[in-house]
Parts: C-alpha cells; sequence; structure tokens
C-alpha cells in the first residue's frame, strides 16, 4: 500500500496520473492511512496529501500550488534529516 501510494503521488506529480484517479484509489484505503502513526514518513505524506485536498476543494489552491507542495513533502520523505 505504502509503496503504491509513493509511485502513484509520483505519477501525480508527473502529470501521468489524474487527481480524481489518485483521490479514488486513496478514499479505499482511507482508514488504512488514517491509522499510520504520525512519526511514519508516509503517514506524514499523507497528511499533506489530505491537506492539499482540503486546500483544493476550499479552493485556495490551485493543482499546482498543490504539486508543489507535495513535491516538497516527497522530497523530505526521500531524503531524511538527521
Amino acid at each position: 500500500m505504502r509503496e503504491t501510494f509513493l509511485e502513484l503521488l509520483r505519477r501525480y506529480l508527473r502529470h501521468d496520473l489524474s487527481l480524481d484517479a489518485l483521490e479514488d484509489w486513496e478514499a479505499e484505503r482511507f482508514q488504512s492511512f488514517a491509522a499510520l502513526p504520525p512519526e511514519d514518513a508516509t503517514g506524514r505524506l499523507w497528511a499533506r496529501w489530505q491537506s492539499c485536498l482540503a486546500e483544493l476543494n476550499a479552493g485556495h489552491w490551485d493543482e499546482e500550488q498543490c504539486r508543489a507542495v507535495l513535491q516538497q513533502a516527497l522530497d523530505e520523505v526521500q531524503t531524511p534529516t538527521r
């Protein structure tokens, strides 16, 4: 589930997957992601995804702003600081 989420997120960031497709995949697994502990890197990335969806749905951000935030979050997950 985690690796699939990361791969689908990468595809979304490259414009190879639509927002709706990523959202549909994630919605079926919402409870599993919501159960991840806050210190879990994938859990933090998923929480950022949820924040982006909320900002998009509220009309505060567009998809490019969301992609920029998610790319930064993905970069942090892939290269953790010490």
